[in-house]
């Protein structure tokens, strides 16, 4: 499942960051994103991974998703 739908976590991992997401707007964001883009069996999984990832960013792993470290530092301050 991971790599059918790589490219939307990607998307949806660069996007929560780039817009600077709090965690409330993070999870209507990826419903979206997930809806749109997801198969509906596939929808809980995907939802799962994304939070996984964004969990789990660091800058680090911030390359991976095209993201640069002052974009991410400043969406990690806001999401504290």
């Amino acid at each position: 499942m991971q790599l059918k739908y790589r490219q939307a976590v990607k998307e949806a991992i660069a996007g929560v960051v780039r817009e600077r997401l709090g965690k409330a707007r993070t999870i209507s964001f990826i419903h979206d994103l997930a809806a749109g883009h997801v198969d509906v069996v596939d929808r809980a999984r995907f939802i799962e991974i994304v939070e996984d990832e964004l969990i789990s960013l660091h800058e680090g792993s911030i390359a991976r998703f095209r993201l640069g470290a002052i974009e991410f530092r400043a969406w990690r301050d806001g999401w504290r």
